[in-house]
């Protein structure tokens, strides 16, 4: 499914605050699994998006790109319902993940027919690591190529990248923060975190980046947890969530 909407004139408060340093808050929303009739399942994303447009904290949502796994819809396919209803420029992911070069071209060309500003570059999680294979048979491309790829078609287009800083042992956490570095050098433009509670991380990588003097903004994503969030921190699934039972 694939829905068509340039959009001009919209204000783009995100790019604007982080730029003045003024401080934001960004809603997320997660597009449906295929498997949900795509007009049914936008419904309760069109009230959520309703809310954010009336709280005046709230500068933008930020759409993920098939975080529930490679069969939900794009994030292309939200596009034009957040930039309709929010009347605000959203922020687009843009996932490598079970996605080879041709694919993810195609799917840049989409998001930006339809006038995308902001992005998101990600790798996405990996659904063959239960197996010992290193190819990805569905394709794979890293976030950094993503990243270039973007900057590519336009160099006004703001794009950031994601980093975890909840890393709890020396060669985890210097991997991190080299594809960090990394990411800056090719010209990123904001950094987002994993999400985490963990507040001596978040401090940690602003002292990192500031005896370095890199000046990219950071957004720090915090869960508002559900019943189903709170089970998998107390079981550690998720990694930098600490929340006392």
């Amino acid at each position: 499914m694939q829905q068509q909407s340039i959009q001009f004139g919209v204000p783009d408060e995100f790019r604007q605050n982080i730029r003045n340093g003024i401080f934001s808050i960004i809603t997320e929303i997660e597009p449906p699994l295929k498997k949900q009739q795509f007009s049914l399942a936008i419904t309760p994303m069109r009230a959520a998006l309703k809310a954010a447009a009336a709280a005046n904290c709230v500068v933008t949502t930020l759409i993920n790109d098939r975080s529930k796994g490679e069969e939900s819809y794009k994030s292309s396919n939200l596009q034009p319902l957040v930039t309709d209803v929010l009347n605000r420029v959203p922020i687009v992911t843009i996932s490598g993940k079970g996605r080879k070069k041709e694919e993810l071209e195609k799917v840049i060309n989409e998001i930006t027919s339809q006038n995308a500003k902001n992005f998101l570059a990600v790798t996405g999680d990996r659904s063959d690591l239960h197996t010992d294979s290193k190819a990805y048979e569905k394709g794979y491309i890293d976030s950094l190529d993503i990243l270039k790829e973007v900057k590519k078609r336009d160099t006004d287009h703001f794009v950031g990248v994601a980093m975890n800083p909840f890393k709890y042992d020396p060669a985890s956490l210097l991997s991190q923060y080299c594809k960090l570095v990394k990411k800056i050098k090719n010209g990123a433009d904001f950094v987002m975190t994993q999400c985490g509670w963990d507040m001596g991380k978040f401090q940690e990588l602003q002292w990192f980046m500031q005896m370095r003097g890199i000046n990219v903004p950071v957004i720090a994503r915090l869960l508002l947890p559900s019943l189903d969030d709170i089970k998998n921190i107390e079981n550690g699934v998720k990694p930098g969530v600490n929340i006392s039972k």
